[in-house]
């Protein structure tokens, strides 16, 4: 419902749908939001994206069936995308593994994402069902998408948000090098559609907010990206102490050394990613540079002073803020 009785739909960023004419004609709404969105698409691709959100269609694809299964003792980790999901899922299956909670041999996929089917012959929210406790899922879906039971049982959550400007870099070249993701003529128009918030998985500062609210929530553990590369020893005490658990310094220590980019690179973490997607992982691994403050290179002078102005309203009254560069001189 639009708060003031439907004025905004005249508004150039507003598209105002009734589910009735959605229904009536899916291509054309298929073909409406694409034009909204400023995206191009074939018309086998409308009509194939038309056809797959027909409720038969969905029905068959038990479309958010798996909301229905967490569990207590499950860690699930929250984040946008490009924001430290390999590193952190390592620090926990590393705690997990050290504490003895789990003996299984290191599986390629430490963290499932149950809105996700990469590699495996079925959804990841079926493969999870059929798991047993403690499971590590991960998942990069806005708040208004969270399954209810999520706050019903409430497992430890682990949450990590990241400098809006070396996400913004790293998801633009996540997005250029897969082929099935919509790709972008210039940096320029994807960090217009980050701001906007009309990339995929939605607004940046609604999910760093929502959760940021949370953080004094027992179950859950509010990360930065730039604090846990600043200090990976100290942020494995930090996830072992919230998931309850012991380890000796020299397993802390182990588990921090194992997880820093330079090791993960050589242990090739996540490149069978890359290779499900046909990416030549030399070119591009998925576990890339992980520095803070790479949006130097990539942002000109208008396209800072105008992401600033963005980021400033977006975080404005909340209390949070990031670090921007490795020296943490430029804390806006």
């Amino acid at each position: 419902m639009l708060p003031t009785g439907g004025k905004e739909k005249d508004d150039d960023n507003v598209l105002f749908f009734k589910y009735e004419d959605i229904v009536k004609d899916l291509e054309g709404t298929v073909k409406m939001v694409c034009t909204f969105m400023e995206k191009t698409l074939t018309l086998e691709n409308l009509r194939g994206i038309a056809e797959n959100c027909t409720f038969e269609a969905m029905k068959k694809q038990k479309v958010r069936d798996y909301v229905c299964e967490f569990h207590k003792i499950d860690p699930p980790l929250s984040l946008f995308v490009r924001k430290g999901t390999a590193l952190v899922s390592e620090i926990v299956w590393g705690i997990l593994s050290c504490s003895g909670v789990i003996d299984t041999e290191e599986p390629l996929d430490k963290c499932l994402y149950p809105e996700m089917q990469v590699r495996l012959s079925k959804p990841n929210y079926e493969v999870l069902a059929d798991m047993s406790s403690p499971r590590i899922i991960g998942t990069h879906l806005p708040p208004s998408f969270l399954p209810p039971q999520l706050f019903v049982v409430r497992p430890k959550i682990v949450y990590v948000a990241r400098n809006p400007k070396d996400l913004a870099v790293s998801f633009h070249h996540h997005l250029s090098v897969i082929p099935s993701n919509q790709t972008y003529t210039t940096f320029k128009h994807f960090i217009d559609d980050f701001m906007s918030g009309k990339v995929i998985l939605g607004d940046w500062p609604t999910q760093v907010t929502y959760w940021w609210k949370k953080k004094d929530d027992d179950n859950v553990l509010y990360l930065k990206y730039e604090d846990i590369v600043k200090d990976l020893e100290e942020t494995v005490k930090m996830i072992c102490t919230f998931m309850g658990n012991t380890l000796t310094l020299e397993n802390i220590r182990g588990i921090a050394e194992n997880c820093t980019f330079e090791a993960m690179k050589k242990r090739k973490v996540r490149d069978h990613i890359c290779e499900f997607y046909k990416i030549d992982p030399h070119l591009s691994p998925f576990v890339r540079k992980g520095k803070v403050g790479c949006w130097k290179q990539h942002f000109t002078v208008s396209q800072n002073d105008e992401f600033d102005k963005w980021y400033k309203k977006a975080v404005q009254g909340t209390g949070l803020s990031f670090d921007f560069l490795t020296n943490t001189s430029q804390n806006v």
